[in-house]
């Protein structure tokens, strides 16, 4: 869905415009709504391009249909849901943390952080070092480790075993697992970090640069979640990006794959 609309945001502006042009993007699946990102990003880029995202219920007709388009049109709303017979508009509110803040790490477990090598993978691979030194981290990455990277891990206080995987490949994941879960015991927690850009207009954006963003964000999500279905988790955490809210020039597929998320 992603590249599709990304061909056609693509044509529209090929087509040079002269004046605004109306894009509504009518879904059904609450995961679809992730596609805003896009359309937020697409009308940073050109600001002729006004975007909308509108989530209906399954059951709507296409009278009903037709004319909550056309109410829509001159909203100015971003992103919409019709649920219930009620009209919602997506806003950011303040979260007002009432639960008390959970270890990420215990002394005896083991966790996996996948782009641990990386920036935010190493920041949380530090913390739940302080926290568990007793702890096993297995940090996960596409490639081998610099000497800078390795010196970086070899000062964590965590027993701590790094691996070369890529979290797309489904496979190579699930023999991962059943590695860690086998040579170092059940698997407690995962942090899934692993993130990938490439920065460039949406006109010229191609399908293998948007495939290569969504790879780590949204298949590796997915399936970290099938090859750890069956270990005794306390948390599995994903991390999205304020792209995906407000959308970022240049960032129209990794601003769709944080939405997404």
């Amino acid at each position: 869905h992603a590249q599709e609309l990304r061909e056609h945001l693509q044509a529209v502006l090929q087509a040079k415009p002269s004046g605004p042009v109306l894009i509504q993007v009518v879904v059904q699946d609450k995961t679809l709504a992730g596609l805003s990102g896009m359309l937020k990003s697409a009308s940073q880029e050109n600001p002729k391009l006004q975007g909308q995202l509108i989530q209906v219920p399954a059951d709507i007709d296409a009278q009903a249909l037709t004319a909550l388009l056309q109410t829509e049109a001159t909203s100015g709303a971003a992103q919409v849901r019709y649920r219930n017979g009620q009209r919602e508009v997506r806003r950011l509110q303040p979260l007002q943390a009432t639960a008390t803040p959970m270890a990420l790490a215990k002394q005896g477990g083991v966790y996996l952080i996948t782009g641990g090598a990386g920036g935010l993978g190493l920041i949380f691979a530090r913390a739940m070092a302080e926290q568990a030194p007793e702890a096993t981290l297995i940090l996960t990455g596409r490639r081998e480790l610099s000497a800078k990277q390795q010196t970086e891990l070899s000062r964590l206080k965590a027993q701590v075993h790094y691996r070369a995987v890529d979290v797309s490949d489904q496979a190579a994941l699930q023999r991962l697992v059943a590695e860690v879960a086998g040579s170092h015991g059940p698997i407690k927690g995962v942090i899934h970090s692993a993130g990938v850009l490439r920065d460039s207009f949406l006109l010229k954006k191609s399908a293998q640069e948007l495939q290569e963003v969504f790879s780590p964000k949204v298949t590796g999500l997915v399936n970290l979640d099938r090859a750890t279905q069956d270990q005794p988790l306390d948390y599995l955490i994903a991390f999205s990006s304020t792209a995906g809210e407000f959308g970022n020039i240049g960032q129209a597929d990794y601003a769709a794959a944080n939405d997404l998320l």
